[in-house]
């Protein structure tokens, strides 16, 4: 679910995560929903009650989480909630927005290989060390984290857009 932990606009920074190196791991390697949702499977039980405390009263959830270590299954749901909500609202949502208003012509996949490219050749570690990746989708290649639904959304959506714009043509 998009959007739990942070609001849209706002950077989820490494000091929001409990284990930032596990989130730059799974950033970097969990290339698809699927791989993804593997993971979050994982932790799914435990962050699944917890995240219901947390739509009730965040700072009860919140406390929650103190003293338990990092490795906790809930602390893991948790970053991987909030890396899922920085990709959504950081990587997807600004190509959908542009796509829909007929900003871009690009499919998502196409956005996606350009970054790929643009993005060639960086050493994503020099820049952790560097203290120059402070964000998860500061480096390397950005995941594919949609989901069916959301695969079915876009290609109604840039149906629409492409209509659109060849009436004004």
């Amino acid at each position: 679910m998009a959007g739990l932990l942070k609001q849209q606009h706002v950077f989820a920074v490494e000091s929001s995560f409990n284990d930032y190196k596990y989130i730059l791991n799974v950033w970097d390697n969990l290339r698809s929903y699927d791989d993804f949702s593997r993971e979050e499977g994982k932790y799914s039980k435990e962050f699944s009650a917890w995240s219901s405390l947390y739509k009730k009263d965040k700072n009860a959830a919140l406390r929650k989480l103190d003293g338990l270590s990092k490795e906790d299954p809930l602390k893991r749901g948790y970053d991987l909630q909030l890396a899922y909500d920085q990709w959504r609202d950081n990587v997807y949502f600004p190509w959908f927005r542009d796509r829909k208003s007929g900003m871009t012509k690009v499919t998502f996949d196409e956005y996606l290989s350009n970054s790929a490219k643009k993005r060639e050749g960086i050493d994503c570690q020099k820049r952790y060390d560097q203290g120059q990746r402070n964000f998860p989708d500061a480096c390397g290649l950005l995941p594919d984290w949609r989901d069916e639904d959301d695969k079915m959304k876009e290609k109604a959506m840039m149906a629409e857009a492409d209509k659109r714009v060849s009436k004004l043509k």
